[in-house]
């Protein structure tokens, strides 16, 4: 098969203008990721790429052109919006580009899409805390996609973690970096455009108390009444503690009863 002439595609570029521009961020990008398009930034510098020296004209649907800009030697331009401050919501871009001989290229599809996101969220909530041996487990619940900090009250940061779709975060902190005996931690979470939250009420830990011991089940059946295999399917958990402390069970992460 032979290709076309040069002089026919030359032509046909002519014709139909320059490619459609494409849009690859925004500045500034903040929060949880940086290519997500979705900021807590209300004032938009918009940046992307198009045919070398061409002429870049953006309008955001809904409201009309917002202004043009220029794309350099190597085909980069940026347009800056900053004087325009955005209310929270959805903002849906497109562009086109326009050559020196003023042909004018298609239009940007789909179109490039920028959630202004200026809410913030609700303070975490810490549910529950345990030492458990060389390790304190905090847990508790959040925004889905949220990334929560922990700190002990005097603002010493113990650790991240993130929020599951369901709401819900673990965070296992080394007994070693606490201070020993009791300490009390907040929560503060930021949602997926950086908007920190308050904090959450404090949740204390005592990390000198004995770590508990679940030392059998009722009623543990078969040939071995200490294995912990049984074909009883309502439990009676027993074993030993600190005295006079109260005991948190867990069962694959959430806490199902104390005693």
């Amino acid at each position: 098969t032979e290709l076309p002439d040069a002089n026919i595609v030359t032509s046909l570029s002519t014709l139909l203008g320059p490619p459609a521009p494409v849009f690859t961020g925004i500045a500034d990008d903040t929060g949880s990721s940086a290519t997500d398009r979705i900021t807590r930034d209300s004032t938009l510098v918009l940046t992307g790429t198009a045919q070398p020296n061409a002429t870049v004209s953006v309008t955001r649907l809904a409201f009309g052109p917002v202004g043009q800009t220029t794309a350099n030697a190597a085909g980069v331009w940026s347009l800056d919006l900053s004087a325009t401050t955005l209310a929270e919501g959805l903002y849906r871009f497109t562009a086109t580009a326009t050559d020196a001989a003023n042909n004018t290229g298609v239009v940007t599809n789909p179109p490039f899409t920028v959630q202004v996101d200026l809410t913030a969220p609700a303070a975490p909530a810490i549910t529950g805390v345990s030492a458990e041996g060389e390790q304190v487990r905090i847990s508790g619940t959040g925004e889905a996609g949220a990334t929560v900090v922990v700190s002990l009250t005097d603002a010493t940061a113990v650790g991240t973690a993130l929020v599951s779709a369901q709401g819900a975060w673990t965070l296992l902190v080394p007994a070693a970096q606490l201070p020993g005996g009791a300490a009390a931690f907040v929560a503060v979470q930021s949602d997926v455009a950086g908007n920190p939250s308050p904090a959450s009420a404090p949740a204390n830990v005592n990390t000198s108390l004995a770590v508990p011991v679940i030392a059998g089940i009722v009623e543990d059946s078969g040939a071995s009444s200490g294995d912990g295999v049984t074909n009883d399917t309502t439990l009676i958990l027993s074993g030993t503690g600190a005295a006079n402390t109260t005991v948190t069970i867990w069962l694959n992460g959430a806490s199902i009863g104390t005693t």
